[in-house]
């Protein structure tokens, strides 16, 4: 560690909650906490926010991640050379000016020269390359399928990183790097111990913060670095994010003044927030998902195996009652992106719309179908799972629920162990190209059969052209939505509104960057004195 660089931050007990009784985005620095007569309050830089959230973190190395959450503790930590503010544009991070040859040969970013890591180190063109040649060559690197256009990269000279790519790829690139897969680790300690990265062991970013102490799937407490050079992140002592599971749990530790920050999404504890809010317990936001909650089939088992079988089980599911269940916070979806957005299909009306009758129809052609259905045990998607074998069981298909903990269902599907995750945060990216990569050729491998995967991939390698034009790449992606959707690969069911429940001197929570993807980047989060 290097004292030197941290501002001083207060000892931080355990949030101590389990007990206790309920009663009765990129920011910029543009909106706050208002002050007692209305003026806008100045960010106390010796507060500490105290975060509570349903997702673990297992290591702080950013290409060793396997869950998108676990970006939230990575983000306070590692600049990235992208990123992306809280509407998904992408914006400049570590690198100032990216752009593509004239030829599609190449993508090249201008980097900035004033970023030192917290070990000392100036960062440069070779931290980078050093970087994404690990991200591409390390045999276990959660981001190698992120990166498989790059052919090489090189350091031009100190500034510029020339990003050589395969023939007719690399589009979605910029997008990817907003993501862990852009995050620079100090090539000092790529050198030393790698699991000293992964236990916040070393000073191994250039972020506003770094590690006190961290415990895996517990605990992190980061302070935060001096002299660090974006203006705009938030001016905080240091940052503590506990894993609560329980969401009651993460509602009362704000309300007792335990926590400042927590997000929820289930009818129950949205209704109980919106109490408390009544009454000025707590202060709330809404954040209504650009991800979508919905049903993964694995083609590949049991009965999923069979078209009409999964046809079944997408015309028995009733988006519209599934959003009864969430109070009418969960707007029934029928795509991978939001239909307003460049990438969604246009004029889509759904591939199997809600239908009993045509799902008991398929089920007696067959005979009878069966389906395990997996849900994260305690999280929305573990309430819309019983209501999915509710209606599965309603139109004669045999359908066993099998809950696991939060921390498994994600990590189990990508192994292929499940025939079916209901997934409350299928989060579009921003570039199609992540997506078609994270949900449909690889990660999920929603195209989970070799027939699938050969429909499908052919159209991701022509999309993938960065000297095609919007429009032409839109067309392509629609095609691959098409293919998954009207094959039931992927049942979309509607869009989950969130809400964050926080003190009142919390500072810029509508602005907070990734919120619509079900995580959060709480770098520009302040706290009013």
């Amino acid at each position: 560690m290097s004292p030197q660089r941290r501002r001083g931050i207060h000892m931080i007990a355990p949030i101590a909650v389990i007990g206790l009784a309920l009663a009765g985005c990129a920011g910029n620095g543009g909106s706050a906490a208002p002050a007692g007569d209305g003026a806008v309050a100045e960010a106390d830089p010796s507060a500490v926010l105290r975060v509570v959230t349903p997702m673990p973190s297992r290591s702080l190395d950013p290409i060793m991640q396997t869950s998108a959450g676990e970006q939230s503790f990575t983000s306070l930590l590692y600049d990235r050379l992208l990123v992306v503010d809280s509407n998904d544009v992408i914006l400049p991070g570590l690198a100032t000016a990216w752009s593509f040859a004239d030829d599609g040969s190449y993508l090249e970013l201008q980097l900035r020269d004033d970023v030192m890591f917290h070990d000392g180190t100036k960062l440069d063109a070779q931290a980078v390359k050093i970087n994404l040649d690990r991200g591409r060559d390390t045999p276990d690197s959660s981001v190698r399928q992120y990166l498989t256009d790059i052919t090489s990269v090189d350091a031009v000279d100190a500034d510029t990183v020339r990003i050589n790519l395969v023939e007719g790829r690399g589009a979605g690139l910029p997008g990817v790097l907003t993501t862990n897969v852009g995050m620079i680790v100090s090539p000092a300690a790529i050198a030393g111990s790698v699991g000293d990265i992964a236990t916040g062991k070393v000073d191994a970013g250039s972020g506003p913060y770094v590690v006190d102490s961290f415990v895996a799937n517990e605990k992190s407490v980061f302070t935060a670095s001096e002299g660090y050079w974006d203006d705009s992140v938030g001016q905080l002592a240091g940052i503590q994010i506990e894993n609560v599971p329980d969401a009651i749990t993460r509602l009362n530790a704000v309300r007792t003044g335990a926590a400042d920050f927590a997000s929820i999404s289930s009818p129950t504890d949205i209704l109980q927030a919106e109490q408390l809010a009544k009454t000025g317990e707590v202060r709330t936001t809404d954040v209504r998902f650009r991800a979508s909650l919905g049903l993964m089939i694995n083609s590949s088992k049991g009965d999923m195996a069979q078209p009409e079988a999964r046809q079944a089980v997408a015309h028995a599911i009733d988006p519209a009652g599934i959003n009864g269940l969430f109070s009418d916070r969960c707007t029934p979806r029928s795509q991978f992106y939001p239909d307003s957005e460049w990438p969604a299909i246009q004029d889509w009306n759904g591939a199997y719309p809600y239908d009993p009758e045509k799902a008991k129809e398929l089920v007696s052609k067959l005979g009878s179908v069966s389906i395990e259905i997996t849900t994260p045990a305690g999280s929305n998607a573990d309430q819309a799972g019983n209501a999915i074998q509710a209606q599965l069981t309603e139109a004669g298909i045999n359908a066993e629920l099998s809950p696991v903990p939060v921390s498994e269902g994600t990590s189990r599907y990508i192994a292929g162990d499940l025939q079916s995750f209901v997934h409350a945060a299928v989060a579009p990216h921003a570039d199609p190209a992540g997506t078609v990569n994270s949900y449909i050729t690889s990660s999920y491998k929603l195209a989970a059969l070799p027939e699938q995967l050969a429909e499908v991939s052919p159209l991701a390698d022509q999309a993938a052209n960065p000297l095609l034009s919007q429009e032409e790449r839109a067309g392509l992606y629609q095609q691959i939505w098409k293919a998954a959707l009207d094959g039931a690969w992927y049942v979309p069911i509607c869009s989950i509104e969130a809400m964050y429940v926080h003190s009142d001197k919390l500072m810029n929570p509508e602005n907070i960057p990734w919120g619509n993807a079900g995580i959060q980047d709480f770098r520009f989060l302040e706290l009013a004195k």
